[in-house]
């Protein structure tokens, strides 16, 4: 009786909705952000999924890179399925044929992301560059590029859609997508704060945020 409103974030394999249907139903306001699979009437806020992957492939693709090869979560998850199929395009529109091989869906935790880079790398031709989800996994693909003896980005580029602060300390820097979280919270705050005072009017709302892709050290080198 205590409560006003929920702040969701789905989990990346969702596939029903209905809690949140149902908690509506009993007066609850719902906010969702991030990882948004509800079709309901509740606010929004979210990034250009599709955006995000593709300015980082076409990064990949004007430097040169034509085998890509990208490593994706949960098949059924939107937000892999607007990266991937941006990755694709991307290749489309630049005359590169899509390679399957190229594209592994993975849980991708540790041990799977080290398979995942393994056989990347273990390719005949190897790609030329590697999209990865996290800057945990880049962490591993930098490893295993210097245990096969390769350079980065000469040999392979190596990038993420996860700007962590660490990613300007590694060597090289690491070239990354930077979410706009903190400009999503706010406006869920906003959004929150006019719940709570009996101002908020715009349930519809809808707020799709623009990433900023930072080029640094493992896909770009002077």
């Amino acid at each position: 009786s205590q409560v006003k409103f929920l702040i969701i974030s789905q989990s990346m394999d969702t596939t029903d909705s209905s809690h949140i249907e149902e908690a509506e139903k009993r007066g609850f306001h719902v906010i969702l952000f991030n990882r948004v699979y509800h079709n309901g009437s509740c606010p929004k806020f979210f990034t250009d999924d599709y955006m995000d992957s593709y300015v980082l492939t076409n990064h990949l693709v004007s430097t040169g890179r034509k085998r890509n090869a990208f490593a994706a979560k949960h098949f059924n998850c939107p937000i892999y399925k607007n990266r991937v199929r941006a990755y694709k395009d991307v290749l489309k529109q630049n005359g590169l044929t899509f390679n399957p091989d190229h594209l592994i869906y993975s849980e991708l935790t540790v041990k799977d992301t080290h398979e995942v880079i393994s056989r990347f790398l273990n390719m005949s031709p190897r790609p030329d560059a590697i999209i990865l989800p996290s800057f945990t996994s880049v962490l591993q693909a930098t490893s295993l590029a210097k245990l096969n003896n390769l350079s980065v980005p000469q040999d392979i580029a190596i990038v993420c859609f996860d700007e962590d602060p660490e990613c300007r300390y590694m060597n090289p820097s690491i070239t990354s997508v930077e979410q706009p979280a903190v400009e999503i919270g706010e406006e869920i705050a906003k959004t929150a704060l006019s719940i709570c005072n009996g101002t908020f009017t715009e349930k519809e709302t809808i707020r799709i945020f623009s990433s900023n892709l930072i080029i640094r050290g493992s896909s770009f080198s002077c």
